[in-house]
């Protein structure tokens, strides 16, 4: 078995393997740079070993209430939100690019034709209220971890 019931991956180059072509699936759906979608993933997840309810992207919804951070001023503040559960980390990512394309913050990034436009429109969309998450992204699809990972 490669995750454990709610997700979790104890192997980081398992968790990639299996990412990686849905990955590349959505991300061509969507016309963005196919590390964009996995980078996401890895943040939001520590490399698949922190998830729940097998939601790699921390897609907010009807759902279990888990304990998150968000930017309030410049603090991070604790606190519960619900978030979606999925029956498969493809199920996941699938919903991720559904959710994209549904809500109309998202068009910037997915009429953004290049990888650095494409980050910084995904940066000013909305998507966490993280002020530094662009730049986090940027820096986990330029670090040597993730490149290694990726091949």
């Amino acid at each position: 078995m490669l995750a454990d019931a709610d997700g979790n991956y104890a192997n980081k180059a398992a968790f990639m393997k299996q990412l990686e072509p849905v990955a590349a699936e959505v991300s061509d759906q969507l016309g963005i740079d196919p590390r964009i979608v996995m980078a996401q993933a890895v943040l939001e997840t520590g490399l698949g070993s922190k998830v729940r309810g097998k939601n790699y992207f921390g897609i907010k919804g009807k759902g279990p209430a888990f304990t998150t951070h968000e930017e309030v001023g410049d603090l991070m503040v604790k606190q519960k939100d619900e978030f979606r559960t999925y029956d498969s980390l493809e199920e996941s990512v699938r919903d991720y690019g559904l959710f994209l394309q549904d809500n109309k913050r998202y068009r910037s990034l997915l009429e953004a034709k290049r990888l650095d436009e494409q980050i910084d429109a995904l940066a000013r969309s909305g998507y966490v209220t993280d002020s530094k998450y662009g730049d986090k992204i940027r820096g986990m699809i330029e670090g040597k971890t993730f490149k290694k990972l990726i091949g």
